[in-house]
C-alpha cells in the first residue's frame, strides 16, 4: 500500500510542490496521519509511520522521514540545511545523517528537483548503489506572460523572497541608491526589515513593499516589472526565477548561484560579483533594453507539474 504524507501543503516551495503533485498521483493511496508538522523533530516517532508494515511504501513530497518498517521514498529538494551557514545546525546534521540518509540507503532511491541538487546529493551520499532521480519541478499556471500588469508611476524592478543573509538583498538597496530613477518593488513576509533597509540606504521613496500577496496578485507584479532581481548567494531551488520567466521577464542573478543559473541559463543577465553594487546597476540598465517576453516564457515551459508527476508516478510504481 502506498501511504502519502500530505502535510507539506502551503505557499512555500515544498508546499506548492506537494499540493501540485499529490492531486496528480495516479496510484491509489492512504494519507499518513499526524497533527504534527512534517519538519518537527518529534515526527521521527510518528505513530502512523511506526505502524506501517514492511510491505507499505511511504512517499513524502518533502525531506522528512522517521522510524518505520516501510520503505520511505523522499523528495529531497536540496541540501540547504547542510550547506547554508544560516540554516545548518547540529540537530539538522544529525537528522540528515541518521534519519534521512538511512531511509534513502534502505530504499536505494531518492528524488530531487534539479540537476544541481542531484549532483550535490550524490556527493553527500557517496553511494553509487543509490539512484538519485531528478524528477524536475513545475510552476503554477497562474504565472503567465499574458494578463493584468501591476502599474506604478515609473518602471520598476522586482524582488520576491525573504531577507535571510544568503538572499543578499541589501546589495539591491545599495544599487538603487546610486540611481534615483530606479524603483524597486519587494514582495516579502518581512516588511519591517525591508523598511529598515530602505531607510538605511536612503531609498524609502524608491521602494514599495508588499506582504501577504496571493499568487494571482504576485503574477501581476512579475508582468509589470522591467526585470526580476535574484541576488542570492545560494538557493534551494529558485522558484522566483521560474515564475519570472513564465511571466516573460528577464532575471538578473549572480552567476555563482548554480541553482538559479540552471534555470535561467542564457535568458537572463549574469552578474559577475554578488557584492559589487555597480554591477547590479549595470544589470538593471541591461534589463531596460527591449526584449521578447514570449520567447522567455517559452523557455520556462519545461517546468511543468504534469511532467513532474508522471516522473514521480513511474518511480513509485516500481515499489508497488
Amino acid at each position: 500500500m502506498l501511504i502519502v504524507d500530505s502535510r507539506w501543503t502551503g505557499k512555500h516551495g515544498i508546499g506548492r510542490f506537494s499540493d501540485e503533485i499529490i492531486k496528480r498521483l495516479d496510484i491509489s493511496y492512504n494519507i499518513l496521519g499526524s497533527s504534527k508538522s512534517p519538519s518537527s523533530p518529534l515526527d521521527i516517532f510518528n505513530f502512523h509511520r511506526l505502524k506501517a508494515s514492511s510491505k507499505d511504501v511511504i512517499y513524502s513530497p518533502g525531506y522528512n522521514a522517521g522510524f518505520s518498517r516501510a520503505k520511505q521514498i523522499l523528495t529531497l529538494h536540496d541540501l540547504f540545511h547542510l550547506t547554508s551557514k544560516g540554516e545548518t545546525s547540529l540537530m539538522r546534521r544529525i537528522y540528515y545523517k541518521y534519519i534521512i540518509r538511512l531511509a534513502i540507503q534502505r530504499s536505494k532511491v531518492v528524488m530531487t528537483v534539479s540537476d544541481t541538487s542531484a549532483n550535490e546529493i550524490r556527493t553527500w551520499l557517496n553511494d553509487s548503489s543509490i539512484n538519485v532521480i531528478n524528477v524536475g519541478n513545475g510552476c503554477s499556471e497562474i504565472f503567465s506572460h499574458l494578463g493584468e500588469r501591476y502599474q506604478t508611476k515609473s518602471d520598476y524592478f522586482l524582488y520576491v523572497g525573504n531577507l535571510r543573509p544568503h538572499k543578499n538583498v541589501p546589495i539591491l538597496f545599495e544599487a538603487i541608491s546610486k540611481r534615483k530613477d530606479f524603483r524597486l518593488v519587494i514582495v516579502t513576509k518581512e516588511k519591517k526589515e525591508a523598511l529598515k533597509l530602505a531607510k538605511k540606504y536612503g531609498v524609502i521613496e524608491q521602494v514599495e513593499i508588499f506582504e501577504n500577496i496571493d499568487d494571482k496578485k504576485l503574477a501581476t507584479f512579475y508582468r509589470g516589472a522591467r526585470g526580476v532581481l535574484i541576488p542570492s548567494i545560494s538557493e534551494g531551488f529558485g522558484y522566483p526565477a521560474v515564475e519570472a520567466m513564465r511571466c516573460g521577464k528577464k532575471v538578473a542573478f549572480w552567476k555563482g548561484c548554480t541553482q538559479v543559473s540552471e534555470i535561467v541559463r542564457e535568458s537572463g543577465v549574469k552578474v559577475e560579483s554578488s557584492n559589487i553594487s555597480d554591477q547590479w546597476v549595470d544589470a538593471m540598465d541591461k534589463m531596460l533594453e527591449p526584449y521578447e517576453e514570449e520567447e522567455i516564457a517559452k523557455k520556462s515551459e519545461i517546468y511543468n507539474f504534469d511532467t513532474v508527476s508522471q516522473n514521480i508516478n513511474k518511480v513509485l510504481e516500481t515499489f508497488l
